[in-house]
């Protein structure tokens, strides 16, 4: 099924996923969505899978209320599909801009919009701090998709990152995009 909007077409799917924020005692859900992301598509994670496994509760309870962070997440039929975060400080020190980071979403659910969505809410929370000029995010080079999706939601390729990332003994180069905020 299909619902026409100011001649948008969105299928159910889009309409029925909200982008929400976890509270601290729905931390299992943001544990699960992760480690989903690391074993599904390690390449894209500054993390791996067997050390995020071993994290205690309080670590995913504090990153969901750590001020300092935004973390957003898609839910469809009450099950977490996707997530994406911010960091607004770099090295603890206040900064004008602010890095995205864990950006995922489970791949049943790839295609229909959700990572467009929640892009566009973590660029709008960003945006309401007021102090943020810039965003800033890492893409692997193998991430075609995804570089195209940042590419659509205004970032611009400035370089690659001095560190390469390796998985499975293959090197990969890392491409570092921005996008000022108006």
């Amino acid at each position: 099924k299909q619902i026409v909007i100011i001649g948008i077409i969105l299928t159910m799917d889009e309409l029925l996923v909200k982008i929400i924020k976890l509270s601290p005692q729905h931390w299992a859900k943001y544990k699960a969505i992760r480690l989903e992301a690391l074993k599904s598509d390690p390449i894209a994670f500054a993390d791996i899978y067997d050390n995020a496994v071993v994290n205690e509760d309080s670590y995913w309870k504090k990153r969901l209320i750590n001020p300092e962070q935004i973390w957003l997440f898609a839910e469809f039929d009450s099950h977490i599909v996707g997530m994406i975060g911010a960091y607004l400080k770099d090295n603890n020190q206040p900064s004008e801009s602010a890095a995205i980071v864990g950006v995922y979403v489970s791949k049943n659910y790839r295609g229909k919009g959700i990572c467009k969505k929640l892009m566009n809410q973590v660029l709008e929370d960003i945006s309401k701090t007021g102090f943020i000029k810039k965003v800033k995010l890492w893409v692997a080079e193998t991430q075609n998709s995804a570089r195209k999706l940042y590419e659509k939601s205004g970032f611009k390729y400035i370089g690659k990152d001095k560190k390469n990332i390796e998985h499975n003994g293959k090197v990969y180069e890392e491409f570092i995009m921005e996008k000022d905020l108006d």
